[in-house]
């Protein structure tokens, strides 16, 4: 049996002594830590200053850009997904100096969905039923859905 011959320091090819490095639990968690930090970091970016530097940012984290990204992609959707989405504040509208006629507030708008749209019988009414609704929507406990339809496919309805 050989035994094992543990070269002197002087004899290493690069003259350096080779030291062992051995993690403890705390330096795991605090790696965690700071591994979790960064990727929240990543996560807030702007969508093009990740992409500037998500290959730099993997290499440092020992991760493929592919891995990085579907983490940080993960981070972004929970994100979204507790906050319901991106909030808008809107300024409170102020009230109509006059009191309003509803009635003729609602034959007007009927009529300006009846000049722009082609519309069946009673559709205009439905419509100008909706917007009033929807300018009311905070004082109601239960909400229509509205379905827009057309006769053929692609006959004139935009597309986002």
């Amino acid at each position: 049996m050989n035994t094992p011959v543990i070269p002197r320091p002087d004899e290493l090819p690069d003259g350096e002594p080779k030291v062992l490095e051995f993690s403890t639990p705390l330096d795991d968690a605090a790696e965690a830590e700071a591994e979790a930090a960064a990727f929240q970091r990543l996560a807030a970016m702007s969508l093009q200053d990740y992409d500037r530097c998500r290959r730099e940012e993997a290499k440092s984290l020992g991760l493929r850009p592919p891995t990085l990204d579907k983490i940080v992609s993960a981070l972004r959707r929970a994100k979204e997904d507790e906050a319901g989405g991106t909030a808008v504040a809107f300024d409170d509208p102020e009230p109509w100096p006059e009191a309003v006629a509803g009635a003729d507030l609602l034959n007007d708008l009927a009529a300006t969905a009846q000049r722009y749209l082609v519309l069946p019988t009673g559709a205009a009414e439905a419509i100008a039923l909706w917007i009033l609704l929807a300018h009311t929507h905070d004082t109601a406990t239960i909400s229509p859905i509205l379905a827009v339809t057309s006769p053929t496919p692609e006959c004139g309805k935009p597309r986002c």
